[in-house]
């Protein structure tokens, strides 16, 4: 932002006008929101500090409207701080408004800025995120210190709004402090100042309304106390004390609820008791309250005190008591809650109140009689004697002129007395023209200055004659602004506001008239200078253009229709582009130049506009009446004479002409008004004038005006779009466009082509806002005219595809795909040809992973689309989803979350592709799952609620399935959860522009595996919470979606290691090494040469990737650094990750990435490694050699590092010196190489020398060393002797930049000869010659160089003493730290890089970790820290907490004061993070827990179980918070130290959230101490958990034992209903009273899980009859509210509806579905919404459990999104979406468990817009649910459902036929109903007559089969399947038994069966009855002794050897079609 810009937005922050000074705040905001998205991260950054510094100077300005304007700033900065350094801006904010609090005073503007400071911060404590607890801490403590200190003022101003707005924004975290501040806050309630009473009095209204959303006891009890206060303070009898009291009965009346009932009489005693104080603030206190107590009891207050306080309120006013303007609020207020009480003193409240109404010498106009006017006129209405009087009223309200209280009260009076609303239109009307057209208020654009026409107003509007007239009595100066108001006065500009929205504000009646004047009077205010009265007049236009179209599409007089109007705007563009053309063809002829685009058109129109209010006045006769423009005045001219009557008017003779006069305007305001003038309404002299003017003027005014309403509206719209296109405040611009947009009824005139030109124009507005609106208005007005839209609309899509594809800026692909999406929004079905080109474009875009909110705006249109598209995008669905599923993942971001749960929504919901997609993506359910637990944002939560009702709840055994064979994938680290202990294989800090799945090798993934390989180390283990620690960190840290807490897991890591014994630190090494190199080797190629992220972050655009590249560096930095703080301490014990870590080091090596730390890294292994350090260096070798020849940085900095590196390695180089010595050699005499280096690598040499056997090496030694000392130490690249000038002394340059001293070169290399000469010792004679010489050249001198010589020409052997004394010199690198123990401060905490600076400033900048109390020393060599108790008891307290908030605040600061407090290291090291990433804080809970519990004392510990027993029985507790609790519990009890909490509480806690796994755990540990009590209790356990034998083995096992009576209740708990039932109904005959309401109750449950809805109807309507106990019928409501649903009752669920517990999930799901009923839509979502947020606690405690568990809860789920499918499929009337429901209802009913409750609650939703008849399938399927499980009842209702008859009719001997043939197949299904039901006879019998029904149809005729709904094959199986299901039964009914009887028909039917079908079924059937034949055959011929059984057969037997053949011919065709169930045949 340019400081042009930063001084403009200052300078209007500063402004004494607060809408100037919130304007430029709120403009500011927006466009800093801006440019974070646009500008590189340091150009923000940059930004920001410009912002901060502005802010800084502001506050400590001495001026208070700098510092209000600070505090302005900030608080719209506030919510766009939410960035990585949030934590530092919210504290940088909160000091800058502590330095307001402390240098204000106590001035009004003080006051007031104490107030914004106040607001500003509550403001951040709201968004302060982890901060926010700490910052109210701070914030109250000191707030309460200032109350209880010396008395200061200005201290206890500000602490009283501060405590107030802390109370307002923050509740959940101040409500633990509201005992304290109550008992403080009447220190200033009685203070002596009255401005500190009013504050605190508003602090005290935060409390109460605070206090009323805690629990029913809390709130008695703080409302005693209160009260008490109260008491005490009327009793003080000083005037502050009884003013406090009476302030705080007022908030006691107001937000207390019941509470005061008791005590209404006795407060009402108080209140009047001071009405007569002498104190005026104590009277106008009692004034205040006497509505108040009017309006708490009515009925109470008139039967005793009404009369009172209406005399004492009349007599004030009477005395004219300096309090009126109170008095006529509270008069005014008394009425309207007293209604017609008022009505006997009517008469002398009129007239008390138009004496206030009447300026007098000493009294003023009141304004407040004005709000008691219209009060008095809404409490008593019609009344006679009101009416009688308000003429005079309404007329002596008008004489104080315009004001917002006199809009205000006429509104009111118009409603209540509509008679006089003609009269209150007319005189507010005729006031706004003459405040319209006052030339003291115009200022005009061209003019700049006020008009200086001598000729006012008045004089104007007594020549003319408007289209309404005066009244006679109108005051016109009290309307007319004053001769000093000058235009550019504030009040100027007030008052015209006001004007201006009164006249579209208020209801008028006359749109015509107004219409005329808004065109040619407020169009003019068009071109103010003023930016808020062009605002306001565009608004003016708009909505009186607005009411005009409405009044007009009502129809009445004048009514033009569409189609007219049609016509009209169609002849006006025809005469418009007329006049264009014949005007450019002039100017064409001028030689002027005119262009052909659109934009020309616009400037025409401009140019015309300005022309036409140049035009001078002029009177025109119309002999029609009708008007037209042209070019050179397009206002008003005569209009050619096509007809002599109007339209709409019947023709008259007699009818004169009218006359348009044009009224004279101040200059440059705008066109003239134009007037009608007809002989009716001219002056006296003239013809006609003795006729009625008023009647005849609306009637000639009207036909012109009913013949002009389309001109008049296209006039105005025309200036409205053109103000939208050049407007420079874009605020007006958008404005318009949005009053457009929020109405149709502007849509036929914005059609016009002219018009949708103008709005394409602006369809590229600089201003997003503002193309967003205009966008989503042309897509309107495509779905309305598409043959004028759509052409433009095709080319602006093609635009926008275009950018989103091709361009390379960001913001504009994100301000496209939006735009895109707003199109597809608005426009409709108009758009399903473009879906598919729309579609592959937002493929490619979401295949790009570099621009993540690219891919979320994608989403977001990707949404719209598929609600357009719908079937269409089926086919890319298998493209879309891989690229959707992986970003529900993704924790980097909510919002991209939310918006990739509600595109996944929308695809499956407008496709259809329903339950299908868990098969395809086995993830995706439990990714849903893991949403839901606790710790995710309710919005996710509520996103992905939606979706798993869209896709299905799917069965539990097929969800195992899937889950069981689905194949991990990388991305698998949290499908089953939140947990951090999972599986985690994705990589940490993925590269900016690669997916987030990465390419990880098998190595990886087994080695970040170790991460969660935690063992089950017994407590108290001392490796136990390290281990858990480390784990939990690492798992964080191998989290790319959770990159932003990588830093403080690296500081919480290094805080670990540090204080971690070497001993241990071993074993923990498993746990560090593999998992850091996996996430360092996955993610480091990313960052090199090349890459996109990269290359962002050096060129210094893409703000997102730079800063993502610097924050990865850093942490890659800081965890490369701990990788060698490990290694450092580990020493040999790091052996076993050598080659992971060898590996690691030459990755970094190939990406010239972090080479620093990797320097370090290989130094420090080279040490530990020694010797075997030489196997390793084949792979280092190469990639060190490569930096020698291709680094070229001007320092050589890469090179030093080498050089040292291989200074490190020593001896381990000895079998490569062939490889290195050569280069070195050539580095030596590079000619550009830095004097240092060069110095390094001789010394190099020198150390390989003095170390290893360099003698082969000789000659390529010497001779590079001698062309050194010989070239000066520069070096030479000709290698032979050339011998240079001589150097100077001193000093010499070594080429390429470094300066060293000659002498330094020369004596490293003469060093280096030494060694060699050592080394070489008589072959080294060879070399002295030429080294003479050189010597000798340069006059070097050696002493050591020449002893060696000399003993060497002397033969004698040289010894290891004669080098003893070289020395080489010393290395000047900082790396040489490597080599010794103190190097882990490089190492921990290495200086950033200046590319990863401010990144690396974070961990700069960071809060540090907890402080050391030292005490005891474990085995892992850490000492254990101290705890404080009382800290932690601070936050276990439970006393203030009663909300589902307040317990969810609870356990957060419970979770972290563990960390902090956590007597481990390790676990306190996590305490920070967990500050910032609560997840973690709950991970660990249980562990920090149990390492603090040891530390309690015995009387904590008690206070601490106490605690948790009351949040165990607190029925605000959220149940997932119960399940944390209880899972605490198993731990501490698994870990030997368990919780002293009884055994049968915890059992009840965990089966009431379902937990029953633990619940049977307890329970069996309460059946040891009580077997008989507990039985029951296990019995229903067992059966939730799937366990049925197990629960009978209980029932049966008590019965033997311990001779138990089986309850009716037991059954329940077995699920046996039938059985329940039955004893519920004996019981209900023996006993009477409770015991057989109790019976009633049982039964009903029975009836209700039976689905015998009848029977249960009845049974609840007995019941409520004579039962009165509000409790039973409470308890039986839901029973009987679902009765009446299923059956239809709407009333009465209604009924038992009013009688349901409020807030149950229950009752707010019946309270929607009968809102569906009713199609109250509102409603019904509201409902919907409701159940679902109740169902969300439940549901995340459930499935933290299993996906089992909460499958009732999903169904539920899935209830309410097929509730929301009703209420669309009753809106919408499109066939096709229906389908597509019903088809979905299909699948998903599939899809889930077969369970009869599963679909009974499912169909029953369904059944409110769907009969039976239209899925039958779907409910014969149901039937035979019902049928297995024992359901007889429902599954015979579905029968006579279908086939529309009753039960009398099914039960006859033989179905009529006619039924049979219409519904074969329900038919069917229905006999095997009866079969079932234990009718086996019957259903035999009908079977047999249905066989022969269908036997009567030839199979080849379709007729049949086309009237029952079947095909040919489908009936032909129905015959084949009813012949076999015949053949079964006469078996069955024959014990199975062959006999000579039964085996004909049998063989018979099975033959008949196989006749028309041929599947495996039915001839295994007739293959298996054969050979049963054969078998009874030959048992009947052994057993006979004669052959006459067989000829005693009615029908014989096929001979043996044919049967056979029949058999074995069965069999093989059984074979053949059977498959894999061959086997058995």
């Amino acid at each position: 932002m340019s400081d042009e810009i930063i001084s403009r937005y200052l300078s209007d922050l500063r402004s004494r006008n607060d809408e100037v000074r919130m304007q430029a705040s709120a403009d500011l905001r927006l466009y800093i929101a801006r440019l974070s998205r646009e500008l590189p991260t340091d150009s923000f950054q940059s930004l920001n500090s410009d912002l901060n510094r502005h802010i800084f100077t502001l506050v400590n300005s001495t001026d208070p409207y700098d510092k209000l304007a600070s505090i302005t700033l900030i608080t719209h900065l506030t919510p766009i701080t939410a960035t990585d350094d949030n934590e530092t801006k919210l504290i940088r904010y909160a000091n800058y408004l502590r330095m307001v609090f402390q240098h204000s005073g106590l001035s009004d503007i003080d006051q007031r800025l104490l107030r914004e400071a106040a607001h500003a911060l509550g403001q951040l404590a709201a968004v302060g995120g982890v901060m926010a607890a700490d910052m109210v801490e701070f914030e109250v403590k000191r707030a309460l210190e200032w109350l209880e200190g010396d008395r200061s003022e200005q201290r206890r101003y500000c602490a009283v709004c501060v405590l107030k707005e802390l109370c307002e924004h923050t509740p959940t975290l101040f409500a633990v402090h509201v005992g304290v501040m109550l008992d403080r806050l009447w220190v200033v309630l009685r203070d002596v100042k009255l401005m500190l009473r009013e504050a605190a009095n508003e602090a005290m209204r935060a409390c109460l309304r605070l206090i009323a959303k805690r629990s029913w006891k809390l709130r008695q009890t703080r409302y005693t106390l209160i009260w008490q206060e109260v008491l005490a303070s009327v009793r003080a009898g000083s005037s502050e004390s009884i003013h406090a009291g009476l302030l705080t009965i007022g908030e006691l009346l107001s937000n207390t609820g019941e509470f005061m009932s008791q005590r209404y009489r006795e407060t009402c005693e108080i209140v009047m008791r001071y009405r007569e104080h002498k104190e005026k603030y104590v009277r106008e206190t009692v004034i205040a309250l006497i509505p108040k107590l009017a309006a708490y009891s009515p009925a109470t207050f008139h039967s005793f005190y009404f009369r009172d306080a209406l005399a004492y309120l009349l007599t004030s006013l009477k005395l004219a008591s300096s309090s009126r303007e109170c008095l006529f609020l509270a008069l005014g207020s008394l009425s309207l809650h007293m209604r017609d009480a008022i009505v006997p003193d009517l008469d002398i409240v009129l007239q008390l109140c138009k004496e206030g109404l009447t300026a007098r010498s000493k009294k003023a106009f009141c304004a407040e009689a004005l709000t008691c006017v219209g009060r008095v006129c809404e409490a008593v209405g019609r009344h006679p004697r009101l009416v009688s009087q308000m003429g005079e009223v309404i007329e002596q309200m008008f004489s104080a002129g315009l004001s917002r209280t006199l809009v205000d009260a006429l509104t009111v009076v118009s409603r209540a007395l509509p008679s006089y609303l003609p009269s209150i239109q007319e005189r507010l009307l005729t006031g706004l023209t003459v405040i319209l057209t006052s030339t003291s208020l115009t200022q005009n654009k061209s003019s700049g200055s006020s008009s200086s026409s001598s000729s006012g107003p008045s004089s104007a509007l007594r020549s003319l004659t408007l289209p309404f007239s005066f009244p006679s009595s109108f005051n016109f100066p009290l309307f007319s602004p004053s001769p000093e108001l000058k235009p550019q006065d504030p009040a100027a500009s007030e008052l015209l506001l006001l004007a201006l929205h009164t006249l579209g504000s208020f209801e008028f009646s006359r749109w015509d008239e107004l219409l005329v004047f808004v065109r040619d009077v407020v169009v003019g205010y068009l071109e103010d200078e003023r930016p808020r009265v062009r605002r306001q007049a565009a608004l003016t236009c708009a909505e009186v253009v607005l009411k005009g179209s409405r009044s007009k599409a009502g129809g009445g007089a004048g009514a033009v229709s569409g189609v007219v109007a049609a016509e009209e705007l169609s002849k006006m563009e025809e005469r418009k582009e007329r006049a264009m053309d014949e005007e450019k063809r002039r100017d064409d002829s001028d030689g002027r130049e005119h262009s052909d685009s659109g934009k020309g058109r616009v400037v025409q129109r401009l140019v015309a506009g300005i022309e036409s209010r140049q035009s001078s006045p002029s009177l025109t006769t119309i002999g029609n009446g009708t008007m037209h423009r042209t070019a050179s005045n397009p206002s008003l001219v005569t209009a050619p004479a096509r007809s002599a009557t109007p339209p709409n008017l019947p023709p008259s003779p007699s009818q004169p002409p009218k006359l348009l006069l044009r009224m004279p305007t101040p200059p440059n305001l705008g066109p003239a008004i134009p007037i009608n003038i007809s002989p009716n309404t001219l002056p006296a002299n003239t013809p006609h004038a003795n006729q009625s003017p008023p009647a005849l003027l609306n009637d000639t005014y009207l036909s012109a005006s009913a013949i002009l309403y389309p001109a008049l509206i296209t006039d105005i719209l025309d200036r409205l779009l053109t103000v939208s296109i050049s407007d420079p405040d874009p605020t007006i611009r958008h404005t318009i466009l949005s009053s457009f947009h929020g109405d149709a009824h502007f849509d036929l005139f914005l059609s016009s082509p002219g018009n949708v030109h103008s709005l394409f124009v602006i369809a590229n507005d600089e201003l997003f806002s503002i193309r967003e609106t205009v966008l989503s208005l042309v897509g309107r007005l495509a779905s309305s005219y598409p043959s004028t839209v759509m052409p433009s609309l095709r080319k602006t899509l093609i635009q926008l595809l275009t950018e989103l594809q091709y361009t390379a800026d960001q913001r504009q692909r994100e301000e496209s795909a939006l735009l895109i999406g707003h199109l597809l929004l608005s426009s409709g079905a108009v758009m399903r040809p473009y879906v598919g080109s729309i579609l592959k474009i937002l493929i490619v875009r979401l295949s790009d992973s570099s621009q993540p909110s690219v891919i979320t705006c994608v989403l977001q249109t990707l949404e719209q689309l598929a609600a357009i598209g719908g079937p269409l995008l089926r086919p890319s669905l298998p493209t879309l989803l891989p690229l959707i599923v992986p970003l529900i993942e993704d924790k980097s971001s909510l919002v991209s979350k939310q918006v990739a749960l509600r595109c996944l929504t929308a695809l499956v919901e407008y496709t259809g592709h329903v339950i299908e997609v868990y098969v395809e993506y086995r993830r995706l359910l439990g990714v849903l799952l893991a949403l839901l637990r606790v710790g995710v944002a309710w919005n996710v939560r509520r996103e992905v609620m939606r979706l798993i009702a869209v896709l299905g709840a799917l069965d539990p055994y097929r969800y195992k399935e899937l889950t069981a064979d689905a194949p991990a994938t990388p991305n698998d680290n949290n499908a089953s959860g939140e947990k951090l202990n999972t599986t985690a294989t994705t990589i940490a800090i993925p590269p900016p522009q690669l997916p987030a799945a990465h390419n990880t090798t098998a190595a990886t993934t087994s080695s970040m595996r170790n991460v969660n390989s935690l063992t089950a180390l017994p407590h108290p283990h001392d490796d136990y919470y390290p281990t858990i620690a480390i784990n939990a960190l690492m798992s964080i840290l191998s989290s790319s979606t959770l990159a932003a807490h990588h830093t403080k897991v690296i500081q919480a890591l290094s805080y670990v290691a540090r204080n971690m014994s070497a001993s241990k630190l071993v074993t923990f090494l498993p746990h560090l090494v593999p998992p850091a190199v996996a996430i360092l080797s996955a993610t480091s190629p990313s960052f090199g040469g090349g890459g996109a992220a990269a290359a962002a972050a050096v060129s210094g655009g893409g703000g997102e990737a730079s800063s993502s590249v610097a924050d990865d560096m850093a942490v890659r930095e800081s965890l490369l650094g701990q990788l060698i703080h490990i290694a450092n301490i580990a020493k040999q014990h790091i052996r076993p990750y050598i080659p992971q870590l060898l590996s690691l080091s030459l990755l970094f090596l190939s990406h010239y990435t972090l080479l620093d730390h990797v320097f370090l890294l290989i130094n420090r292994l080279s040490i530990v490694m020694r010797d075997e350090w030489r196997a390793f260096l084949s792979q280092l070798l190469p990639s060190l050699l490569s930096l020698l020849s291709t680094d070229r940085s001007p320092q050589r900095q890469l090179t030093m590092k080498t050089l040292h590196t291989f200074d490190v390695f020593g001896a381990s180089l000895a079998p490569y010196l062939h490889l290195i010595i050569p280069a070195l050699l050539r580095l030596c005499e590079a000619p550009d190489l830095p004097g240092t280096v060069r110095l390094a690598c001789v010394r190099s040499i020198g150390l390989m020398a003095r170390s290893m056997d360099v003698r082969e090496y000789a000659g390529r030694i010497v001779h590079p060393l001698a062309r050194l000392l010989d070239s000066g130490g520069g070096g030479s690249s000709s290698g032979s002797g050339s011998v240079p000038a001589t150097p100077k002394a001193g000093v010499t340059s070594l080429g390429g930049g470094g300066v060293v001293s000659y002498g330094g070169v020369r004596d490293e290399v003469l060093v280096v000869l030494c060694l060699l000469v050592y080394q070489l010792q008589a072959d080294y004679l060879i070399f002295i010659p030429m080294m003479h010489k050189i010597l000798q050249r340069h006059a070097i001198h050696h002493e050591r160089y020449d002893a060696l010589i000399h003993r060497l020409l002397s033969q004698h052997p040289l010894t290891p003493h004669d080098i003893a004394q070289l020395k080489l010199s010393p290395a000047k690198d900082a790396q040489e730290l490597v080599l010794s123990d103190d190097a882990d401060a490089l190492l921990i905490d290495t200086p950033p890089t200046p590319s990863t600076a401010n990144s690396a400033a974070a961990l700069a900048s960071a809060p540090s970790l907890p402080a050391l109390s030292l005490e005891r020393t474990n085995s892992t060599g850490m000492k254990k820290l101290s705890v404080s108790q009382p800290q932690l008891k601070k936050a276990w307290e439970v006393s203030q907490r009663s909300t589902a908030d307040d317990w969810q605040e609870w356990f957060r600061v419970l979770s972290i004061e563990l960390l902090k407090e956590s007597p481990s290291p390790p676990l306190r090291a996590c305490s920070v993070l967990a500050q910032k990433y609560h997840l973690l804080a709950r991970e660990l809970f249980a562990p920090a827990f149990a390492s603090c519990w040891g530390e309690l004392s015995d009387e904590y510990e008690d206070d601490l179980v106490r605690c948790l027993e009351i949040a165990f029985n607190s029925p605000s507790i959220p149940p997932e918070l119960i399940t944390v609790l209880l899972n605490l519990a198993e731990y501490m009890e698994r870990d030997g130290q368990r919780l002293p909490i009884d055994v049968a509480k915890l059992g009840v806690m965990a089966e009431g959230v379902h937990a029953y796994a633990k619940a049977l755990h307890y329970k069996e540990m309460e059946w040891q101490l009580s077997p008989q009590q507990a039985m029951e209790g296990l019995i229903g356990i067992h059966n939730q958990l799937g366990q049925p034998d197990s629960a009978v083995g209980v029932l049966e096992w008590g019965k033997r034992e311990l001779a138990v009576e089986v309850r009716e209740s037991w059954y329940e708990k077995l699920g046996h209903w039938r059985e329940a039932l039955e004893a519920y109904e004996v019981r209900g005959l023996e006993v009477e009273g409770t015991g057989a309401t109790e019976a009633a109750v049982g039964r009903m449950r029975c009836l209700r899980q039976l689905c015998e809805w009848e029977r249960l109807d009845v049974l609840a309507g007995d019941v409520f009859r004579w039962s009165e106990e509000e409790s039973v019928r409470r308890e039986i409501a839901p029973l009987a509210a679902q009765a009446a649903w299923m059956r239809g009752k709407w009333a009465d669920m209604a009924r038992y509806l009013a009688c349901m517990e409020e807030g149950r999930i229950e009752t707010d799901f019946l309270h929607a579905v009968l809102a569906v009923e009713k199609d109250d839509w509102p409603a019904a979502s509201l409902y919907i919404e409701r159940t679902r947020e109740s169902l969300d606690s439940e549901l995340s405690a459930l499935v933290s459990e299993s996906y089992p568990r909460a499958y009732r809860v999903l169904v539920q789920v899935q209830q309410l999104g097929e509730l929301e499918e009703v209420v669309e499929w009753k809106r919408c009337g499109d066939g096709e979406r229906r389908g597509l429901i019903r088809e979905m209802w299909s699948k998903r009913l599939h899809g889930c468990s077969e369970d009869v409750d599963v679909w009974q609650a499912l169909l029953s939703v369904r059944s409110m817009v769907m009969q039976p008849s239209d899925g039958v399938d779907t409910y014969l399927h149901f039937s035979k649910l019902c049928r297995k499980s024992n359901r007889m009842a429902a599954s015979l209702r579905v029968f006579t459902q279908l086939l529309h008859t009753d039960t009398a009719t099914l039960a006859l001997p033989t179905l009529p036929s006619q039924l049979t043939m219409q519904q074969p197949t329900v038919v069917y299904a229905y006999l095997k109903h009866l079969w079932a039901a234990g009718m086996k006879k019957p259903a035999y019998t009908k079977l047999q007559h249905f066989v022969n029904v269908l036997s009567l149809v030839k199979p080849h005729t379709s007729s049949s089969s086309a009237s029952s709904g079947l095909t040919t094959a489908s009936f032909a199986a129905l015959r084949a399947k009813s012949y076999l299901k015949l053949g079964s039964w006469q078996l069955l009914l024959d014990q199975d038994q062959l006999s000579e009887s039964n085996i004909p028909p049998v063989l018979s039917a099975y033959q008949q069966a196989t006749l028309h079908s041929s599947t495996y079924k039915v001839w295994h059937h007739y293959a298996t009855f054969t050979f049963r034949i054969l078998s009874h055959t030959a048992t009947t011929a052994t057993s006979s002794s004669s052959s006459s059984s067989s000829s005693s057969l009615s029908h014989p037997i096929s001979p043996p050897a044919a049967s056979i053949v029949v058999s074995v011919r069965a069999f093989f065709k059984s074979i053949s079609l059977a498959g894999d169930q061959a086997l058995q045949d």
